[in-house]
């Protein structure tokens, strides 16, 4: 939970920083609040400790001020985009999708395969979702981006759900 917190700091989340600037101070406070929200959420309530050496000051970490990159550097004509490869990770349990199955004493192959033949029909909505947005995303007619199985399929592209 904590490095969750610490990540989202680094990234620039906007509730861990002071005046644009992430101080030790301002992570310190953004993680104790999202790790003490996120941890009751989960009925075991943790609470980080800072142990500091007493100086005056703030410790900068970062500064956000400015953008990391510099859109003028940035020319997306002089080499434009000839492919879009994207991997998204979603959490899950054999038991969501195999819903049938009410004993655990099957082979670990077998189970993939049961789960991975039954993922288009658990994520069909999900998939129809995501169709929508890379047919608006890339511009494509809705009819060149089909949901197939467990992915969709696009010109120059495609994605797919497996276990």
């Amino acid at each position: 939970m904590f490095t969750w917190a610490l990540i989202g700091a680094l990234q620039g989340e906007a509730n861990a920083l002071h005046d644009r600037f992430l101080t030790v101070n301002s992570l310190f406070d953004f993680a104790c609040d999202a790790v003490l929200k996120q941890s009751k959420s989960y009925g075991t309530p943790q609470v980080p400790v800072r142990k500091v050496l007493e100086q005056g000051g703030s410790i900068i970490l970062g500064n956000f001020n400015a953008p990391l990159i510099i859109t003028s550097e940035l020319d997306l004509d002089a080499a434009p985009v000839t492919s879009i490869d994207f991997e998204e990770r979603d959490r899950g349990r054999v038991d969501d999708v195999l819903q049938s199955i009410k004993s655990y004493h099957y082979s670990v192959e077998y189970l993939e395969r049961r789960v991975n033949d039954n993922l288009g029909e658990h994520f069909e909505e999900k998939l129809g979702e995501l169709a929508c947005q890379v047919s608006d995303k890339l511009d494509f007619d809705l009819s060149e981006v089909n949901v197939e199985g467990a992915g969709i399929t696009f010109p120059g592209g495609s994605y797919s759900v497996a276990y």
